[in-house]
């Protein structure tokens, strides 16, 4: 890890008529901390880019592919128990949760279309090559 030098401690950003000191800025080596992940632009609109992203899931590590929402922490998925018709515009293989640990919780998410409602689970989920067991995850049915 390379930590900014002093000349750079001298350098700020502006941006919308704010200073930004820099002198603490992390210049890292990138992907060699980690993992770059393949991002798929889906739709691309003038207010709105929709990206999806590979995972996998269970113990059969059934491929999804996930949108992603920087504004929400949580992992959710159409499960194949949802039948609605806001399933089936969804579109995508759908989640079974029948493999999973079940949490005997559910969550409940309002949309200005809809709702999404189900249980959440605990499964093991793949991304980037990084393996993650216990993960919780919401298996909706939309409305």
């Amino acid at each position: 890890m390379h930590i900014a030098s002093t000349a750079d401690a001298q350098r700020t950003s502006a941006r919308k008529g704010k200073q930004r000191d820099l002198s603490l800025r992390d210049e890292g080596d990138g992907a060699a901390d980690g993992v770059v992940v393949d991002l798929t632009l889906i739709t691309d609109s003038l207010y709105q880019a929709t990206y999806v992203v590979p995972i996998s899931l269970g113990i059969g590590l059934s491929k999804h592919q996930v949108q992603v929402d920087t504004g929400s922490s949580d992992l959710w998925l159409a499960s194949t128990a949802c039948s609605s018709s806001a399933c089936n515009a969804v579109g995508g293989q759908r989640y079974d949760p029948s493999g999973s640990t079940p949490t005997n919780q559910r969550i409940t998410l309002s949309y200005a279309d809809g709702e999404a409602d189900g249980p959440i689970v605990w499964d093991t989920v793949q991304l980037g090559g990084y393996s993650i067991d216990n993960q919780a995850l919401g298996t909706f049915l939309l409305s």
